[in-house]
């Protein structure tokens, strides 16, 4: 009970603290005519649906399908911006027998942008992610509330130009009430985004290497997912499709290769 208080004080003292830095009068704005929804701090309204195929790290052909629904929008007169996901999880283990199919934990985020300083290129976001065990089976998510706080920074043009951005960010995922301890969270998340658009923005490439370390089971691995993308159209009308394919490694990497399809609507 003690353990649970003192986390859900930890909930309050964070949102108190990302209300405090949402009051910023700068906001992310700049380039409003980019929809292609690369550009982690434009605020726009947002649909998107993608399917992530995994081969995973078992004997067999274990694989696991996950269609994820997604919808942004921008609130607080664009200060901020809200972010839900719900995924439908097809869970094929042969190798121990396990075969499911249902709904994984639904997240939902919210993000500003505290500092914005285009003559400098530079901008900082903060935000706070909510995982919600709304999971269909127990093999299909992870029972336990759990935030995950968040900070990134993004780098305008660097490397002389040779990218659209750079943007690292790290993110630490802590459960604040779990059905049983084996259900705890405590884990940490890198990554580091590398976007070059082309042809007046209607093509990118985006290249995304990532590291998680879970300090309660003892897990340590990374990916590097590469991602193109193309608008659908000469007029950008916010439609796109992008491939995605996904590289694991480290001995405790939960799949070897993963393949995404995704298509978003940005307005």
């Amino acid at each position: 009970m003690h353990t649970l208080i003192k986390n859900k004080t930890l909930l309050v003292k964070t949102i108190a603290l990302l209300a405090l830095t949402g009051l910023a009068p700068l906001q992310a704005q700049e380039g409003k005519a980019d929809r292609s929804g690369t550009n982690p701090i434009n605020f726009t309204n947002d649909f998107r649906i993608y399917n992530d195929y995994r081969s995973l790290s078992s004997s067999g052909e274990d694989s696991q399908n996950v269609t994820t629904m997604e919808y942004r929008t921008p609130f607080a007169d664009g200060k901020w911006q809200f972010r839900v996901r719900a995924y439908a999880n097809k869970l094929d283990v042969d190798s121990v027998g396990l075969n499911e199919f249902g709904f994984g934990d639904m997240d939902m985020r919210f993000l500003t942008v505290p500092i914005l300083d285009m003559p400098n290129k530079f901008a900082m976001a903060t935000g706070l992610e909510v995982f919600m065990p709304t999971n269909s089976d127990d093999a299909l998510g992870n029972d336990a509330w759990t935030l995950g706080p968040q900070i990134f920074l993004v780098k305008f043009l660097p490397f002389n130009g040779a990218f659209d951005l750079i943007a690292p960010g790290y993110q630490y995922r802590i459960s604040i009430d779990e059905d049983g301890p084996e259900n705890k969270v405590g884990a940490h998340a890198l990554d580091l985004f590398l976007l070059k658009t082309l042809n007046n923005k209607q093509q990118w490439i985006m290249i995304n290497p990532q590291g998680f370390i879970d300090d309660e089971n003892d897990i340590e691995f990374g990916n590097i997912d590469i991602e193109i993308g193309s608008m659908l159209g000469k007029d950008h009308g916010g439609q796109s499709v992008y491939v995605r394919p996904a590289f694991a490694f480290g001995a405790d990497r939960p799949y070897d290769v993963s393949l995404e399809l995704g298509y978003k609507y940005v307005w």
